[in-house]
């Protein structure tokens, strides 16, 4: 119900780099939990893999070609949770499906997550380094 929301909102209502915003990759996330949870598993996971490089996608066009500003938001952590559930549930779905194709795609997806919290982390150091300045000097 969430997901036919979201994808009528979309066409519904203009698309800005504004409203494109990392909560949108908890969508991805929910059907990684639920391919975890085993309900309509191949669809969910399946679903959940198309959303990543659309989000990519859209990511590049608010930032690249409409010029949003690359910055720090504490919402990211919503973007980066996602891409781990993905990586578990897709290496768990794999071994329980015997889909060997999965592993590799997991193993990536992994890297791909500890990525992401890395530059996150780092981004959020680089906010709160000239607020310790600051204090530093008082």
């Amino acid at each position: 119900m969430i997901t036919t929301l979201i994808l009528l909102r979309w066409l519904a209502v203009p698309m800005t780099p504004a409203a494109l915003g990392p909560p949108y990759w908890i969508l991805m996330g929910a059907t990684a939990i639920s391919v975890l949870a085993g309900g309509f598993t191949f669809a969910l996971w399946a679903f959940g893999t198309w959303w990543v490089p659309l989000l990519v996608i859209l990511g590049l066009w608010g930032h690249v070609r409409r010029h949003w500003p690359l910055a720090y938001e504490p919402t990211l952590c919503s973007a980066v949770f996602p891409l781990g559930m993905y990586s578990v549930a897709t290496l768990s779905y794999g071994k329980a499906a015997h889909l060997a194709f999965m592993e590799p795609l997991a193993r990536f997806m992994l890297w791909v997550a500890v990525a992401a919290w890395a530059l996150v982390a780092a981004a959020f150091l680089a906010r709160i380094a000239p607020h310790r300045e600051r204090r530093a000097r008082v």
